[in-house]
């Protein structure tokens, strides 16, 4: 069956298969972006994925990356919208905790992460998505200009 969301057909993923209405989703999403309707969509159909093999994505299929940037960015999963310790709003509230600056945390929604527990966010107005390392919060690379585009980039294998 072909999504609208990963295009890979190689693409391998354990999908939680979503029992989720429109209105779960939208009281887990704390502010409105550009792009929500996908990303609602989405979260219709899977509550979550997991990329047991390994996903691969390449932020220059978007963007000029220079030599010293970060280009090649594993995917390990999307958080569940739940009340389980995975779940995007308990990311959210502890992605805020951590940060304790406010000023960051409340413009990014973290869904999902890479295998080393970085994060892959949505920005508040714009809906681009975002890569933020745990290690350097404040070091925010621009990923893919919509939740959609990133989806459909996400590859099977390496280039």
């Amino acid at each position: 069956m072909k999504s609208k969301f990963f295009t890979d057909p190689n693409l391998t993923f354990n999908e939680t298969k979503s029992t989720l209405v429109e209105e779960d989703i939208v009281e887990s999403i704390p502010f409105d972006f550009e792009g929500k309707k996908d990303f609602i969509l989405f979260y219709t159909q899977y509550n979550g994925v997991v990329f047991p093999f390994g996903a691969f994505f390449y932020r220059d299929s978007f963007y000029e990356v220079r030599r010293d940037e970060y280009n090649l960015l594993d995917v390990g999963a999307f958080f569940e919208i739940s009340n389980s310790e995975n779940s995007i709003l308990k990311m959210w509230e502890s992605f805020k905790a951590d940060l304790r600056a406010k000023d960051i945390s409340s413009k990014y929604l973290p869904f999902g992460n890479d295998s080393s527990g970085n994060l892959f966010c949505i920005e508040s107005k714009t809906g681009v998505v975002v890569y933020i390392q745990h290690e350097n919060p404040k070091n925010i690379t621009n990923v893919a200009p919509s939740f959609l585009d990133f989806c459909n980039k996400i590859q099977e294998e390496m280039r």
